[in-house]
C-alpha cells in the first residue's frame, strides 16, 4: 500500500500545462498522478522558453529556503490544487544566464565533431560541462537546494536527460531517484557526461521498448529497476456528429501534420516528398501543417504545391482537424514516444511515420495501426497504398485505437509509475 506521508520532489526544466512539448506534458501528467499518493514538491525554472530560458514566469509568493548551511534565500512559490485537498507545491528558481542559441549551436557543432573524431581528449570533459551549462536552464540555486535539502525527500523524480538540472542534480541523490530520460538517438546522448551520469543506483522509466533498448546500447547495461511506461491519453467521447463519408481512391484526401515546424522534425523533407508524390501521381490531395515554427522554414514550405501551413491551433481546433483529416503524418526521425500519433489513433486515424525513428516504427509494428517510409520512393508507395485501400485504412485506424486503449490508458500508466516510485523507496530503505 502506498504511503501518502512520503515526500517526493519532481525536478524538471519547465513545469507548465501550457507547453505543447512531449516531455513537458509527460512530467506534468506524472506529477498529477503522483500527487494522489505522495506529498509532492516541484523544483523547476521560471522559464517557459527552451530556446533562451528567459525568466518569464512572474514571481508569486516568496518562500525562504536553505541553499547551504547558513544561507537562506527566498524563491518563487505557488500551489496547484488538481483536486480538493490535494495540493502540489511548486518552487521556481531563477535562471542566472540566458542562452544565446546561435553561440550554443556553434559550440555544439564543434564539440560533436571533436567527440566523433577523438580530438581534444584531454579537455573533452571540461568542454562537455561547459556545453551542459550553455544548454541550461542554468539554475545553480536549484542544484544547491537539492544538495541542502535532500533529506527532506524520500525520492526525487528527474525528467529530460539533456538539461542542466538532471546533469548536476541527479548525482547528488542518485540512490533515491527515478529517472525519466526521454532519450533520443542523437549526438548529445553519446557524450561521456551522460555515460558517467547514468548509474544503476537509480530507477528508470522509459516511454517505449525502443528507448529502453537505446539506453542499453549507449550505456552498456539494462537498469535493474526500470520499466516501460509511456503516458496516458484521455479517450475522447464519441460525438453525435455525422460520420465522415467513405472516400474513393479518386477523391481528394487530407493529410495532417501537427507539431513544431522545425527542420529537425523532418517537416521540410515531408513537404518535399508530399509535393513530389502529388506530381508523380497527378493527384490533388492536401497536406495541412498545424503548429508554430521557424518563419524562414515556413516560407520555404509554403512554396510547395498542395501544402498549407495553418499556424498554431487550439486543443479544440486540433481535435476537430484530426477528426476531419484522413491520414496523420509524423516525419520526425527522432522520437521517444509521440503523443500526436496516439491522439490520431484514439480517433481511429491511420498514421504514416518516418521509419528512421525506431520508436515510431515500433509503434506501427506493435499496433498494426500505420505504415512507415524511409525515402521518397517508399513515401510515395505507402501514401498511394493508403489512399487506394479504404478497408485496410479503416482497420489500421481501429487497430491504433485498440493499441492505445490497451497500453496507455490512465489506470495502467498510474499503476506503473506509482509502482516504480514505491519500489525505488523500498530499495533505498532496505539498504
Amino acid at each position: 500500500m502506498l504511503d501518502s506521508r512520503r515526500r517526493l520532489a519532481v525536478v524538471t526544466p519547465i513545469f507548465s500545462d501550457h507547453i505543447s512539448g512531449g516531455s513537458e506534458k509527460l512530467i506534468y501528467q506524472y506529477t498529477l498522478i503522483l500527487s494522489k499518493f505522495y506529498e509532492v514538491t516541484v523544483l523547476a525554472s521560471r522559464s517557459l522558453d527552451y530556446i533562451t530560458w528567459k525568466n518569464q514566469i512572474p514571481i508569486k509568493d516568496l518562500e525562504p529556503v536553505l541553499l547551504g548551511k547558513d544561507l537562506e534565500k527566498k524563491v518563487s512559490r505557488e500551489w496547484i490544487e488538481p483536486e480538493p485537498g490535494n495540493r502540489i507545491r511548486v518552487l521556481r528558481f531563477s535562471v542566472d544566464k540566458e542562452r544565446n542559441i546561435s553561440k550554443f549551436n556553434k559550440f555544439s557543432n564543434k564539440l560533436f565533431r571533436n567527440s566523433e573524431s577523438g580530438k581534444s581528449v584531454g579537455s573533452q570533459e571540461e568542454k562537455e560541462r561547459i556545453w551542459v551549462d550553455m544548454q541550461g536552464p542554468y539554475c545553480p540555486d536549484l542544484i544547491q537546494y537539492i544538495e541542502t535539502n535532500e533529506r527532506d525527500y524520500d525520492v526525487f523524480v528527474f525528467v529530460s536527460y539533456l538539461y542542466y538540472p538532471m546533469v548536476y542534480g541527479l548525482p547528488l541523490v542518485a540512490k533515491k531517484s527515478v529517472v525519466i530520460p526521454t532519450l533520443h538517438d542523437e549526438p548529445p546522448a553519446k557524450l561521456s557526461v551522460y555515460s558517467n551520469l547514468f548509474k544503476d543506483d537509480s530507477a528508470y522509466c522509459f516511454n517505449t521498448p525502443e528507448e529502453k533498448d537505446l539506453f542499453h546500447k549507449l550505456y552498456g547495461y539494462e537498469p535493474s529497476l526500470g520499466n516501460v511506461i509511456g503516458m496516458h491519453l484521455a479517450i475522447p467521447e464519441e460525438t453525435d456528429k455525422k460520420p465522415s463519408e467513405k472516400k474513393n481512391p479518386q477523391d481528394s484526401f487530407q493529410f495532417l501534420y501537427v507539431g513544431r515546424i522545425d527542420e529537425g522534425k523532418g517537416v521540410l523533407e515531408m513537404a518535399q516528398y508530399f509535393s513530389d508524390w502529388q506530381k508523380r501521381s497527378g493527384r490533388n490531395d492536401k497536406l495541412l501543417l498545424a503548429g508554430r515554427g521557424d518563419s524562414k522554414l515556413l516560407q520555404r514550405i509554403s512554396k510547395f504545391s498542395h501544402v498549407s501551413p495553418l499556424g498554431f491551433v487550439s486543443e479544440e481546433a486540433k481535435d476537430e482537424i484530426i477528426r476531419s483529416s484522413d491520414i496523420l503524418i509524423n516525419p520526425s526521425p527522432m522520437e521517444s514516444f509521440s503523443i500526436i500519433i496516439m491522439e490520431a489513433w484514439i480517433r481511429k486515424k491511420v498514421v504514416l511515420v518516418n521509419g528512421k525513428s525506431d520508436v515510431l516504427r515500433g509503434h506501427c509494428l506493435r499496433s498494426n495501426g500505420g505504415l512507415y517510409y524511409s525515402d521518397l520512393d517508399s513515401f510515395c508507395a505507402v501514401a498511394e497504398y493508403l489512399v487506394n485501400h479504404g478497408r485496410e485504412r479503416e482497420e489500421m485506424g481501429l487497430n491504433g485505437k485498440r493499441y492505445v486503449q490497451a497500453n496507455f490508458n490512465p489506470d495502467i500508466v498510474e499503476k506503473k509509475i506509482a509502482h516504480i516510485v514505491e519500489r525505488c523507496i523500498r530499495r533505498r530503505y532496505s539498504e
